[in-house]
């Protein structure tokens, strides 16, 4: 089943518009959740949010607040809360094209795909080559659901699409490392080792969760009336100090698998 949009928008750069659709590039992660039983009847337990003065307190009868100091706060309206929201204006505004490469992976957070709609497919399909061309993806803020986000708009294998980066003071500076002389045999062997495993393109299919298969497999074998056991321990790779010495290792190893 096809995604459905999430919102219609329009990217905009110069005087340029594209009438484009903002799809959701990704799914919710398989996980094995549990939930808290009753150890009576093993049934979910009612939440209830409770007042240490007033006892049980509905949902719908709760107030929006702000702490403005220690146990201080202020009170706000449904209509307060709104009006501080961000106008979902649905315009993404290209400001700047930058190159791809400079953005580090640390600044990306969530993906979506941007399809083109009536009217606009010849400027996405020139927009999209443009960008791979110049490898460069444009940077904007587009507000959506009362928050403004910063985006880059980048070219895919199949189109365009928009990826919601972090703010400046999310992302913490990286302590530098201590600068190493490295050894010509040792880059010329780490080399050899990345070459023996590298791949022409990134293929997702090639990997599974193996946690997560471990763990349905135990919740079904349950369900059956087995027992549930821990997986046996990973046998420790050995300790070698040597640097050198765990490169050949290495190496032997992944030529060995190949």
């Amino acid at each position: 089943m096809a995604a459905r949009a999430i919102a219609k928008a329009t990217i905009a750069f110069g005087m340029v518009a594209i009438p484009v659709k903002v799809i959701g590039a990704t799914g919710a992660a398989k996980t094995v959740r549990f939930k808290q039983l009753c150890p009576e009847c093993a049934t979910p337990p009612k939440q209830e949010y409770r007042c240490a003065a007033h006892g049980v307190v509905e949902r719908g009868a709760m107030l929006k607040g702000y702490e403005i100091a220690k146990g201080q706060y202020l009170q706000f309206t449904a209509d307060e809360v709104k009006a501080l929201n961000a106008d979902s204006t649905k315009v993404i505004s290209i400001a700047q094209f930058v190159p791809r490469a400079s953005i580090d992976p640390v600044w990306f957070d969530k993906p979506y795909y941007l399809s083109a709609e009536a009217g606009g497919s010849r400027a996405y399909a020139l927009l999209a080559e443009g960008l791979r061309r110049t490898e460069r993806v444009g940077l904007a803020q587009f507000c959506l659901r009362g928050k403004q986000y910063l985006v880059a708009v980048a070219p895919t294998t199949q189109g365009l699409a928009m990826y919601q980066l972090r703010y400046d003071y999310e992302v913490r500076a990286q302590e530098p490392e201590a600068t190493e002389v490295l050894e010509d045999a040792e880059v010329d062997l780490a080399l050899r080792f990345i070459e023996s495993l590298s791949a022409d393109a990134f293929d997702a299919g090639k990997y599974t969760d193996e946690v997560y298969q471990r763990q349905i497999a135990a919740i079904e074998a349950k369900a059956a009336g087995q027992p549930v056991t821990a997986p046996a321990p990973e046998v420790g790779k050995a300790d070698i100090n040597d640097l050198m010495a765990a490169l050949k290792a290495s190496l032997a190893a992944s030529e060995g698998a190949a």
